[in-house]
């Protein structure tokens, strides 16, 4: 994909000089690019630009102020800080699965399942001796 290019007339103003960047920036490149690239003299002048920036920026040795320090580990605290958090996290999470898990034990010691109760009545049939069934006194093979 194309490169956008920076400020005019700085940076990558020219897509056939990205060649150049990428040499610059460690990337893998084609060698017959780089030497199109080099042949033109604006090239050459890019490829110096580009070492120029290069080496400004390993050179940038800034270092965060005091403030901004101790900001950042009141946010983010020491390291004993965090491993106590961890550890502290680590807890309740065992905590919240044993609590499930004793829930779970719990609700089925307390209510048999589905299977071991009678049905919920529709309706309801009534049988009167004598009217609805007749006593058998001998039973028949």
């Amino acid at each position: 994909p194309p490169r956008p290019s920076t400020e005019k007339g700085i940076g990558m103003s020219h897509e056939r000089f990205a060649v150049l960047s990428d040499l610059i920036d460690g990337q893998p490149v084609d060698p017959a690019a780089v030497q199109q690239a080099l042949n033109d003299p604006a090239g050459v002048d890019q490829l110096v630009e580009f070492t120029r920036l290069r080496s400004e920026l390993l050179r940038d040795d800034a270092e965060p102020s005091n403030e901004t320090e101790a900001r950042i580990r009141r946010l983010v605290g020491t390291d004993a800080v965090r491993r106590q958090r961890a550890r502290m996290f680590a807890v309740a999470a065992v905590l919240a699965v044993a609590l499930f898990w004793a829930g779970g034990l719990l609700g089925r010691v307390r209510s048999k399942p589905d299977r071991e109760r009678p049905p919920i009545p529709t309706r309801v049939v009534r049988f009167e001796p004598g009217v609805d069934w007749h006593p058998v006194s001998e039973v028949k093979p």
